[in-house]
């Protein structure tokens, strides 16, 4: 029984192969054993499950303030962008209707527009992705999103299996919930 106790305490996710032989063992041992797995429970288990819930709020507060400046940020990027062209309209309308003609500004204009066909060419062959606005945005964020995480060091790797680590922790403390002594 003792060698059960000891394989149940080092696994972390169990099977349901794991939980019925558990459960099987205490089922047909005695008090001694009985009043062990509940030790276990109270004094390994519980601190353990606070723990972790204790790292993964921790964890979840950075990741959620990271997230959300990271979702501002493209909405900036696009004021940016306004700005821009805004500024290109300006300085064509100059050239156009103040210092040159349109003979010498149309060239320039047919350029942009075309140079913004190959960007669009360019982002769909490596992206896979129609251009637009909204891909532009969500790559935007989570480029943002990215840089953001290695700034506060959160690692999603870490995080994911922290939740399944406290996931698995749980299972093992609900399948000793209803031990008695």
């Amino acid at each position: 029984m003792q060698s059960a106790v000891r394989r149940f305490a080092r696994t972390a996710p169990l099977s349901l192969y794991a939980l019925a032989h558990v459960k099987r063992c205490v089922a047909t041992s005695n008090g001694g054993d009985v009043q062990k797995m509940v030790h276990y429970r109270d004094n390994v288990l519980l601190p353990r499950v606070e723990e972790k819930k204790q790292q993964l709020q921790e964890l979840e507060k950075v990741k959620q303030h990271c997230d959300k400046i990271a979702t501002a940020y493209p909405r900036r990027h696009s004021l940016a962008q306004l700005g821009f062209l805004l500024f290109q309209l300006v300085i064509l309308f100059d050239w156009t209707y103040i210092h040159f003609d349109w003979s010498l500004t149309e060239p320039i204009t047919y350029v942009l527009g075309y140079s913004a066909t190959w960007f669009a060419v360019l982002w769909y062959g490596n992206l896979q992705r129609e251009f637009g606005y909204g891909s532009y945005r969500d790559l935007l964020e989570a480029k943002r999103r990215k840089q953001l995480y290695a700034e506060c060091s959160v690692d999603e790797d870490q995080y994911e299996q922290l939740k399944e680590e406290l996931a698995a922790l749980e299972i093992q403390l609900r399948s000793l919930k209803n031990i008695e002594q």
